[in-house]
Formats: C-alpha cells, sequence, structure tokens
C-alpha cells in the first residue's frame, strides 16, 4: 500500500483554507446582505391596512407568530432577531395598531413601540348577518360599498360576479377603527381578513359538488354556519345538504326563511310562500348567504362527508346533532326531542 507524503498533504491542506475561508466569508457577507434588505425594504405585498391588536402580556413570540399568520411579516427568526437586536423587545406596547402589509421590519417595529391607535372595537360574531352588525353598529347600508368602495377585484379574485350584497364575506373577527374612518374601513378590513383566512384553502375545484362556483360554496356554509353548533357535526351536515341537493329534494332548512323575515316568527303563510328563502317549498339554495360563516363552517363546505343519513335536527339545550335515515325516523325524533 502506498502512502501520501504528509508534508504534500499538509501542503496540499494549507493551500485549500484561503479558499473555504474566502467561502465562510461570502455565505457570511451574503447573509448579512439579505439580512440587511429583509430589514429595509419589503416584508410582504398588497398595500392594506390591517388592525392589528397586542393584548396585555403577549411576549414577543406570541407577537411574531400573530404577524405571520397575518403574513405581515416572511420570517418569525429575522423578526424577533432585529428586535431583540435593537432592544425593542421590551419596548412593545399592548393596545391596536395599523399597520400597512406593505411594510419593512424597520418601520414595524416602529410602529409597536409607539403608542397604540385610538379606535373603536367592532366584533362580527360567527353567524351574525349584516342587518344586525349594522345594528348594534349604527351603521346604515353597509352593502352600499359594493358600488362605491372599490372592491370588484375582490369578487374577480374568487372568479364570481360581484354580488347584490356582502352577506357573507364579512368574516367573523374583531376590528378596530379609528376615529378619522368610516364603514368602509371596516368593509375592506373585512374582506381582506375574509382573503388572508380562506387563501390556504382549496377554492378552485368544485367537480365533486352539486355547485358552479364559490359563492354556491359560502351559501352552503352559511346555512351550515346557522344549522350546527358543534364544530363534529358540521362536515356531516354539509354531506346531508348536498345529497339532498343532488336528489333535487327540498332543503327544508328555516333558517333562511328568518333570514328574510329578519328573524320575525315563521307564519303558515310564510311556510306556503314561494319566497326563493322558503327552502320547504323551492328546491336548491337560496340566492344569497343567509350571515357571515366562520372558518370552520366554509371548511365543512368545502369538505363535505358522505353517510346514510338524509334528515337530522339539534337538540335545543345540548345543541347535540341527531340524525336520520328515514322520514319515519326523523318525525319520530322530532316528537321526542322538540315538543
Amino acid at each position: 500500500m502506498r502512502y501520501s507524503n504528509p508534508r504534500r498533504f499538509q501542503r496540499r491542506k494549507k493551500q485549500n483554507s484561503p479558499h473555504k475561508l474566502f467561502k465562510v466569508i461570502g455565505v457570511v457577507f451574503l447573509f448579512i446582505v439579505l439580512q440587511g434588505y429583509y430589514y429595509n425594504y419589503l416584508v410582504a405585498s398588497n398595500q392594506t391596512l390591517i388592525s392589528f391588536e397586542i393584548q396585555s402580556g403577549e411576549n414577543l413570540n406570541h407577537v411574531s407568530s400573530k404577524l405571520k399568520d397575518l403574513n405581515i411579516i416572511q420570517s418569525e427568526f429575522l423578526f424577533k432577531r432585529y428586535l431583540s437586536k435593537n432592544e425593542y423587545d421590551k419596548k412593545i406596547k399592548s393596545g391596536n395598531f395599523e399597520i400597512p402589509t406593505q411594510i419593512n421590519i424597520k418601520n414595524l417595529a416602529l410602529i409597536l413601540i409607539d403608542s397604540p391607535t385610538q379606535s373603536s372595537k367592532i366584533t362580527i360574531i360567527e353567524g351574525e348577518k349584516i342587518s344586525q352588525i349594522e345594528s348594534k353598529n349604527n351603521f346604515s347600508n353597509l352593502n352600499q360599498c359594493i358600488s362605491n368602495c372599490n372592491i370588484e377585484n375582490f369578487f374577480e379574485d374568487y372568479n364570481i360576479n360581484t354580488p347584490s350584497t356582502l352577506e357573507g364575506f364579512l368574516f367573523p373577527d374583531t376590528y378596530f377603527i379609528s376615529s378619522n374612518e368610516n364603514y368602509q374601513s371596516l368593509i375592506k378590513k373585512s374582506l381582506n381578513n375574509f382573503k388572508n383566512k380562506t387563501k390556504n384553502l382549496d377554492l378552485g375545484d368544485y367537480s365533486n359538488l352539486p355547485v358552479k362556483n364559490f359563492y354556491e360554496v359560502l351559501i352552503v356554509a352559511s346555512l351550515i354556519e346557522k344549522e350546527v353548533i358543534l364544530e363534529q357535526d358540521k362536515a356531516l351536515v354539509s354531506g346531508i345538504i348536498y345529497k339532498r341537493l343532488e336528489n333535487q329534494w327540498t332543503l327544508g332548512i328555516d333558517a333562511a326563511l328568518l333570514y328574510e323575515k329578519d328573524n320575525n316568527k315563521i307564519t303558515y303563510e310564510d311556510l306556503n310562500s314561494n319566497s326563493p328563502y322558503n327552502l320547504r317549498k323551492i328546491k336548491g339554495l337560496p340566492p344569497t348567504p343567509i350571515c357571515n360563516p366562520s372558518l370552520s363552517s366554509i371548511q365543512a363546505a368545502l369538505n363535505p362527508k358522505n353517510s346514510n343519513y338524509w334528515f337530522y335536527l339539534t337538540k335545543p339545550i345540548t345543541n347535540e346533532v341527531v340524525y336520520s335515515k328515514t322520514n319515519q325516523e326523523h318525525n319520530l325524533n322530532k316528537r321526542k326531542f322538540l315538543n
């Protein structure tokens, strides 16, 4: 066996050392350049103001995680590194902040250590409808924003025509409106929130569902929201709704008629009316969503669960859903649980 000359090996090793050193220096330099770019230039796209709340007691990890979820920052590590390096991590204040999505880390940090925005809190509850939002917040005709808020591109992103109402699109959440803002700000923040929350859902393929577009999926989601309280039942009820649609059955969902009547009591005449919201008589879906559904209801509408059931009812006290395979069984359950 031949052995290399130790001295030759050492010389070769010494000759290679500068090259390795230059590579290390190059990598470090590139990291510094990229880090500087990230700190000083854009963190995200789509220039939109987002209401961001920091609750009392939240630490930097919580704050960075929430910013990442909202797509305001792309890297939690670099965000936390910058704040710690500049000793901003201990200066972050609690409260509500108006943050552009198109912002660099340096300016974002300055916003978070400054005084929070003085604003009003508006909460849209899951299953709430527009008329309820208007009533409790002293707004009037939020739907006028369809024609004067320049939001047509929002609906184009979902490949649907601009609807006659914003019902279904005002995402349930808490929003902050500053003293110099109006209802248009609430609408735009809510629509932007809707887009952020649904961006990871598969919204493009409905070939396995008896619907034409995402708007009809949203209508189904609103029906699920009003029919079911418990999360574990939503996908199963979604499957029943779609199965009845496929087989040209009426849906029999009175929540749609209550929506049209603004939650007034349903009369015998209502049940025999030809209203498009009378789902006991009219086959198919109502013309619009009947509330603003939660993300879980939208997910259930996109991912129905198959079963042998055709009927269901919800127990008044426990909110438990009772399923039936036949109309006879369903009538027995109604007498048992609803009378």
